[in-house]
């Protein structure tokens, strides 16, 4: 089975390099038009997405696939950043609870937010449950829509060959085309999507 993971399109906080997880921003005015641009006249073929219940992940399925239904999975939101939500690193600096988090490689919990191994476990939750569903439905591609975190959270645990968690981002609106491998269960003959496929 095909599986497509795509990022979301620019927001505010994005271009500002903030921590936008829980928040439910829309798309910045500047990425909606971006979005717009990278799509073309749509993807015409995908039948069905796969998204994150946030606004900017719905908004940027709607551009890049306009006639595909979109089913809302909760599960594969992005990761809530609690206390510094809608902060940057400037912003952020001097807060010791901040630096604690960084030291940690990011794996403590966020003040009043989720812990890395919490989030990924809930995003490879959802993530099974849509590849389980596609596959009891026969479908032959899957279309995920979600945000940079879940990506890398997804990447991290079923792309073979293996890379660190940090080592998958992507940029907004770019992602990762892949083959599930239902026997292995895993991501195989993974690539980045490239500007042809992303339009």
């Amino acid at each position: 089975m095909e599986v497509i993971l795509r990022r979301h399109a620019m927001t505010a906080g994005n271009s500002k390099k903030q921590y936008i997880g829980s928040t439910d921003q829309p798309l910045s005015p500047e990425g909606e038009q971006s979005a717009r641009l990278c799509a073309g006249a749509g993807d015409q073929s995908v039948s069905k997405v796969y998204s994150s219940p946030m606004r900017r992940c719905l908004l940027t399925s709607r551009i890049f696939y306009p006639k595909a239904q979109v089913e809302i999975c909760p599960l594969l939101r992005e990761m809530d950043f609690g206390l510094f939500e809608g902060k940057n690193y400037e912003d952020l600096g001097a807060d010791p609870l901040y630096q604690q988090w960084l030291d940690s490689n990011c794996q403590d919990p966020c003040p009043e937010g989720e812990n890395m191994d919490n989030f990924s476990k809930r995003v490879c939750q959802g993530f099974e449950e849509v590849m389980d569903k596609a596959a009891s439905q026969g479908e032959e591609q899957v279309v995920i829509l979600a945000h940079g975190g879940t990506l890398m959270a997804l990447m991290g645990r079923y792309a073979l060959p293996r890379r660190g968690y940090f080592q998958w981002q992507t940029p907004n609106c770019g992602g990762y085309k892949a083959r599930w491998d239902e026997k292995s269960r895993h991501l195989v003959d993974w690539s980045p999507l490239t500007l042809e496929e992303r339009k």
